[in-house]
This record gives C-alpha cells, sequence and structure tokens, in this order.
C-alpha cells in the first residue's frame, strides 16, 4: 500500500508544472553554454570589492573568499560600520576554529585577504564589485554614481537588490550595460 501511495505522489509531483520548469532550466543552463559562433572566454575575476558590510555584505565576502579564493575589498561608509563588520566575519572565522572545523593558519589567510574600506577608490582595481547597501533606491543611485567614478570601465557593478529595478539603478552609470543583477 505504501509503495502504491509513493507512486501516485511521484507520478503527481513528475508531471508537475514546477517539475516542467525545472527541466527547462536544467536544459536552458547547458545551451546557454553552447552559442552557436561565441568563443569569447569570460575574463578571470581576481578580486571583488563589496560595498556594504553588513550581514549580507559580510556573507558576500566570506563567500567569495572561501568558495572562490579571491582577494575582497569590503567598503563601508562609516568606521563603526566596517569594524562591526570585519568583527563579524572574524567571530564568524574563529568561531570554527574553536570547534576544530577550521585552521587557524587558514581563518587568518582568510582574514588577511579583506581589505576593509572607507573609500570608493579602493574598488580601483576591482574586475566585480557588489553592491549590498539597503533597499533604497535613493541610496543605490548614490553608491552607483560613485563606483562609476572609481573603478575601471570594464569592471562589473552588481546589485543585490531584491525588490528594486535594476534597470533604474543601472541607468545611473555611464555604461549600464556593466550593471546585473546579484543575489547570494
Amino acid at each position: 500500500e505504501g509503495l502504491q501511495v509513493e507512486g501516485r505522489e511521484f507520478t503527481k509531483l513528475l508531471f508537475s508544472v514546477q517539475s516542467a520548469a525545472l527541466r527547462h532550466l536544467f536544459f536552458a543552463e547547458r545551451m546557454a553554454s553552447k552559442v552557436p559562433g561565441l568563443k569569447a572566454a569570460p575574463a578571470p575575476i581576481k578580486k571583488v570589492g563589496i560595498l556594504g558590510a553588513g550581514l549580507m555584505g559580510g556573507g558576500i565576502a566570506i563567500s567569495c573568499i572561501q568558495k572562490a579564493g579571491l582577494q575582497v575589498v569590503l567598503k563601508d561608509a562609516k568606521q563603526e560600520w566596517l569594524d562591526a563588520g570585519m568583527k563579524s566575519i572574524t567571530n564568524i572565522w574563529m568561531g570554527r576554529v574553536k570547534k576544530g572545523r577550521l585552521p587557524e593558519a587558514k581563518a587568518k589567510a582568510y582574514l588577511a585577504s579583506i581589505k576593509p574600506t572607507l573609500a570608493f577608490e579602493d574598488f580601483g582595481d576591482c574586475d566585480i564589485i557588489v553592491e549590498a547597501v539597503p533597499e533604497i533606491m535613493s541610496l543605490k543611485k548614490e553608491v552607483f554614481l560613485a563606483m562609476d567614478k572609481h573603478t575601471r570601465p570594464d569592471a562589473l557593478i552588481c546589485t543585490n537588490t531584491s525588490g528594486l529595478n535594476i534597470d533604474d539603478i543601472a541607468a545611473t552609470l555611464k555604461d549600464p550595460s556593466r550593471c546585473m543583477g546579484t543575489h547570494f
């Protein structure tokens, strides 16, 4: 009887709209990497700028360092916010050290991969910058204007917005095509 119930439920899931959407996504992702005539290779990313040292920005920094081995420039507007963000990141890694999940030398190397700053100019050699400031359109436009002035013309400038119009944010850049939405 249990196998019959399981079989009926599996069949419902198999033919559901969600299942069809996931299959479509699976094949679309594979097709996107096989565009006929596309020969361009992605530029390497070595250094990431993160604007906002809060919970989201700190998490993005940790992910970039741990998962991709990237150097990070972490910027915030006030020294106390930057210090609080660095303290949170430090506490996460040192907590793992105390639990025996991360060697102390590795945690120190991770921390050395972060350059905390208050200056937009420090994004000058970043390959990609991820904005993680509060969801206030005027604030996002203000920081995008500043990033446009202090980043390389080929650097990607990403917004981590989850609810604002990315096209409106991108319109503040001289070249809106270098803007994209990212979410972590």
